[in-house]
């Protein structure tokens, strides 16, 4: 019986199949990268006073709070920075699964979400989010996957 032996050279193939397993296996640079993305739009919404996700603009100071900070010498001032503790506040941290930014202040969530508040909560606070994706980030974050998987990158 005949026989014909094709023998194919496919070094390259299987070092590009290694490269690519060893970048799915190892997402950590990936989440940093994508932490820092977030971090960034999170200073973006404070810088801008903008809603990272819509990009509308905050709602402006109430006439009351405008008053509390000229006669506290913190006016004019900036949305959301009276102090400035929840802007500083704000951190990323990611692991090999996930990014994440995030705050320890208690009061973050009225400013995010807006709501009751004050004594009594009879006052209401608009809710200014600082914690969002708009369509740019997203899409950045999709380039930083592709760039992570690619075997030329």
């Amino acid at each position: 019986m005949d026989r014909i032996d094709i023998q194919v050279d496919d070094r390259e193939v299987q070092v590009a199949l290694g490269r690519a397993r060893q970048r799915l296996a190892n997402t950590r640079p990936l989440m940093a990268g994508i932490a820092s993305l977030m971090l960034e739009t999170v200073e973006d919404a404070f810088d801008q006073e903008r809603d990272p996700t819509t990009g509308a603009p905050w709602p402006r100071l109430s006439r009351r709070t405008i008053e509390q900070r000229s006669k506290a010498k913190k006016w004019p001032g900036r949305i959301l920075q009276a102090s400035g503790q929840l802007a500083v506040s704000v951190s990323s941290t990611h692991n090999d699964t996930s990014a994440t930014v995030s705050t320890n202040k208690v009061y973050a969530r009225i400013h995010q979400f807006g709501g009751p508040a004050g004594r009594g909560h009879k006052a209401r606070l608009p809710e200014r989010p600082y914690l969002g994706l708009g369509s740019r980030d997203k899409t950045a974050i999709v380039e930083q996957v592709e760039k992570h998987i690619s075997l030329t990158g």
